[in-house]
């Protein structure tokens, strides 16, 4: 934990660790001799990474126009891509997906390339419904455009090669497809090792070179990073070659196959609680939904039952669906019949509430004019349900939810920076002895 990933030519172990760990991934996805890749602190280091090594491309290269260079992601794709792109000043275009496989469809991205397109971006599978982007039909636009295609499997890149060993029939979304120029692949999610821990990985030394900075410039030592950061721990690199090297193939595979029994167990279980599946999960995640309940009072009734389930509140502004998003990991296979009986409860609970208290409920929600004083007072009481929990804090998770899906999504984004920039306040140490 104490030595110094920054620094390869004091621990030369970073260097072997590191390359064992790319060589690792690279093969699990597809690559070969040529593939390079680098050890990142998390799934959003490395989306970053292949956003801003696309830019860098584009100018170098004269690809396009003398407009801002362009990054196109689908509405499913983490909101990474569109840090990236305000962290390094390029416009995002945000292609909506099919509402019913909730796939972004080829087509619909290649409309919108243009001479300042830079990357293009696919999700294998997409965080918030479990489903595969069409990587191959992108990866055919991407070559006949003369653009980078970009694939995150950060939740997928180290169970789907696993799933597919075990029968499963899914798409082609690795570097078999011509068209793919870079892809992550979270180690601390099924990789199972500690966080955090990603790999970003690109076809080739000529387009990974732009991820790296180096400068000689200034009166100290000469500054090479591979990465976004400087200053690294060697702790998580080292921990997730440990756990390459322990579990193996045969180790993998025997998770993922746990997975996959979890992942049937689940979806048979809601289909017979009256639940929709979203999509058609392909991967490890389950989002699903049921019309005739308030799912935001079934997520803290289930809290309190000691179940996390994680809210999607959608936007009703974007006509985003809201659901209940579920993602599975080999430690659920002995715990799917006890949660859905669970389930069962709190929702037959739920139903036999007062509909009409329900609804005005969010009736109440929906009537809020979002004046400045308002939103202060919002402010006061969402801080303050975070930052001191107790047990009240399920109902107000409800108001919270319904808010978040009510307001304008601008709105909710200027509403949560101004609380996290609330709740992250030190308290005085008057306070404190107070």
């Amino acid at each position: 934990m104490n030595k110094n990933a920054l620094d390869f030519t004091v621990f030369p172990s970073v260097l072997m660790l590191e390359n064992d760990i790319v060589a690792m991934t690279a093969s699990l996805l597809n690559g070969n001799n040529t593939t390079v890749g680098n050890f990142t602190s998390g799934g959003t280091e490395s989306n970053m990474l292949a956003v801003k090594s696309a830019r860098d491309y584009h100018r170098a290269n004269k690809c396009g126009g003398s407009g801002r260079p362009e990054v196109i992601i689908p509405s499913t794709g983490h909101p990474s891509f569109i840090k990236a792109a305000d962290f390094f000043d390029m416009t995002l275009t945000v292609v909506p997906v099919d509402k019913k496989t909730f796939k972004v469809k080829a087509e619909d991205v290649e409309r919108r390339i243009n001479e300042n397109t830079a990357l293009i971006v696919g999700s294998a599978p997409s965080y918030p419904i479990g489903v595969i982007d069409p990587i191959e039909s992108l990866g055919e636009i991407a070559i006949e455009k003369g653009v980078r295609l970009h694939v995150d499997a950060c939740i997928g890149g180290f169970i789907l090669p696993f799933f597919r060993l075990l029968g499963e029939k899914l798409p082609e979304f690795d570097f078999s497809v011509r068209g793919v120029t870079s892809i992550s692949a979270d180690l601390h999610k099924y990789g199972y090792a500690p966080k955090g821990a990603s790999v970003i990985l690109y076809r080739s030394k000529e387009l990974r070179i732009h991820q790296l900075f180096t400068n000689a410039s200034w009166p100290g030592y000469p500054m090479a990073n591979t990465t976004l950061q400087s200053t690294r721990s060697e702790g998580p690199l080292a921990a997730s070659w440990a756990t390459l090297n322990y579990l193996g193939k045969k180790g993998y595979i025997e998770l993922s196959k746990k997975v996959l029994i979890a992942r049937e167990k689940l979806i048979r279980g809601l289909e017979g609680l009256g639940y929709e599946i979203l999509g058609k999960p392909e991967a490890s995640i389950v989002a699903f939904r049921r019309g005739d309940v308030n799912i935001f009072q079934i997520a803290d009734l289930m809290k309190s039952k000691g179940w996390y389930l994680q809210v999607q509140p959608g936007s009703e502004e974007l006509n985003n669906v809201a659901s209940l998003h579920m993602t599975i990991t080999a430690a659920h296979e002995y715990s799917i019949e006890p949660f859905i009986e669970s389930l069962k409860t709190c929702t037959e609970s739920v139903r036999n509430k007062n509909i009409q208290n329900r609804d005005k409920s969010i009736n109440d929600v929906s009537r809020i004019s979002f004046n400045p004083e308002e939103l202060n007072s919002l402010v006061a009481a969402i801080s303050h349900s975070l930052s001191t929990p107790d047990e009240d804090s399920g109902s107000q998770m409800t108001l919270i939810n319904q808010l978040i899906r009510t307001m304008p999504s601008e709105l909710v984004e200027k509403l949560f920076k101004t609380i996290v920039n609330e709740v992250f306040t030190p308290t005085r140490k008057d306070e404190k002895d107070n």
